[in-house]
């Protein structure tokens, strides 16, 4: 079972974020030599549903998340939101807003240093588009927030509910 801890950001105002700089780029045996490895996660609701895929790649191939992928060098998170959103679904997106953090600590079989991610959470508006699963994700679906199909990837139940109702949860 992978390692989590959710992190709620405080909110703040369009432009008070730093522009990014250029970061070199990282590889997994970075994330377990070095540090977390960056990552989004594009959140889009439609009442109390979530849109979900379920993952074709690792961490956590098979399991049900949001869409979402690393962050390129030099990318914003909700830059890099929207691009993962267009990618993995087909779906336009706008009106990006940092949801929360998530740690995910995934222990490696071998015993060398665990592999570690840093998943932003992104809260997206549905601008246009039909939802249409990508070659990284094996399905697609909408799920109320409240019955997610299972098995989820970490904190899919807290980042859904903070989503659709606004009440942010963290252990």
């Amino acid at each position: 079972m992978p390692h989590r801890r959710c992190h709620e950001p405080e909110p703040f105002a369009t432009g008070e974020m730093n522009q990014p700089s250029a970061l070199p780029s990282r590889t997994n045996e970075d994330a377990r030599a070095g540090g977390p490895r960056l990552a989004v996660l594009a959140v889009v609701t439609a009442g109390a549903q979530v849109l979900l895929v379920r993952r074709a790649n690792p961490p956590q191939a098979g399991h049900w998340g949001f869409p979402g992928g690393k962050v390129e060098p030099g990318e914003r998170v909700e830059e890099a939101a929207l691009r993962e959103l267009r990618e993995e679904t087909g779906l336009t997106g706008g009106n990006p807003r940092v949801l929360a953090a998530v740690d995910l600590i995934e222990e490696t079989d071998s015993g060398s240093a665990p592999l570690h991610h840093l998943l932003v959470a992104v809260r997206l508006d549905w601008l246009a588009g039909q939802p249409k699963a990508a070659d990284d994700a094996l399905e697609l679906r909408w799920s109320r927030w409240d019955r997610l199909p299972q098995p989820c990837c970490a904190d899919v139940d807290r980042v859904a509910k903070a989503a659709v109702t606004g009440v942010r949860s963290c252990p």
